[in-house]
């Protein structure tokens, strides 16, 4: 019976690891993969209820869900559809404003009218959003 459950044990433990380093575990993602995935990604999907989540509370009291769907919806409208996320050429810029200190990512993109912006997300001390912009590039 013990040698059972030592067996059913190991087999659980292993299981957990292998399903972790398939998954990738509960690895922390960077600011430039938030911005692409969680951001622009989820524009794209029409998932404007997560990316409020990621606002901090400065930001949820600028912008509410149906704000961002008419974000998105201008964008669309002026430049089309996005077609080319270039989250590889993501850079980011140290940022100081009324002595908070932020961090920006800004992530190229293309739109299929053949217009190019940057979409600047600004991260607060916690990682959380606290300014949203599409600069031209």
């Amino acid at each position: 019976m013990i040698k059972s459950i030592a067996i059913l044990a190991f087999i659980v433990v292993s299981i957990s690891c292998i399903s972790g380093c398939i998954s990738g575990g509960d690895e922390k993602l960077t600011l430039e993969e938030i911005a692409e995935y969680k951001v622009i990604d989820n524009f794209r999907e029409g998932n404007y209820e997560d990316i409020y989540e990621l606002f901090n509370d400065d930001m949820k009291d600028y912008l509410n869900v149906s704000d961002l769907e008419d974000l998105w919806d201008a964008v669309v409208e002026q430049f089309g559809v996005v077609v080319d996320i270039e989250g590889e050429n993501a850079s980011r810029e140290p940022l100081t404003e009324g002595g908070e200190e932020y961090i920006a990512v800004y992530i190229p993109c293309d739109f299929e009218s053949g217009t190019r912006l940057s979409v600047q997300v600004v991260f607060d001390k916690d990682e959380l959003i606290a300014g949203l912009w599409f600069l031209p590039l």
